[in-house]
């Protein structure tokens, strides 16, 4: 990534209250049915190999994915090569959707269950789709006639930044 200042730049982060409330849900029976396995263990009835890997399963559901899901996010920027993507810690590299693909953006609200199956990176009868929480949005039109919708907050100001570049 270039020093090239973004004319547009939004963050968003997972913290809908009914994701955390099903994370919760879920940790709170993984504790309740396997902590006191792990703490009753009979050598008889584990191998130390197994009884290591069924604390190794157990933490990464109550720890490590929590951690993630709270960490990732999805930066996206305007620029004047294009528009980045990029989920954090999901992706690499940024996505870039340059405007010279791109035929037309407009301001949206959506559906997100209905329209693409959710959150995050969806593919849904209306096309692509990169969100992260509520139902505004950027639809993008590209050239070749694919859709891509990008979740944002702002999206008034991102869809104007976009057109900017598009006349």
């Amino acid at each position: 990534m270039n020093c090239e200042l973004a004319s547009y730049f939004e963050t968003q982060y997972f913290r809908q209250k009914w994701l955390w409330g099903i994370i919760l849900m879920v940790e709170s029976i993984l504790f309740i049915f396997i902590f006191p396995v792990l703490i009753s263990a009979n050598t008889d009835n584990f191998t130390t190999i197994q009884f290591l890997f069924v604390i190794l399963i157990w933490l990464f559901f109550i720890v490590v994915f929590p951690l993630w899901i709270f960490l990732i996010r999805l930066d996206t920027q305007v620029r004047s090569g294009g528009i980045f993507l990029r989920f954090r810690y999901l992706h690499i590299n940024w996505i870039v959707l340059p405007f010279s693909e791109i035929t037309k953006a407009e301001s949206i609200t959506y559906n997100p269950l209905r329209d693409y199956g959710g959150w995050g990176i969806r593919y849904g009868p209306k096309g692509k789709a990169y969100n992260v929480h509520g139902n505004y949005g950027v639809l993008l039109t590209l050239i070749d006639g694919k859709k891509i919708l990008i979740g944002s907050q702002d999206h008034l100001n991102f869809c104007s930044s976009v057109n900017q570049f598009l006349c």
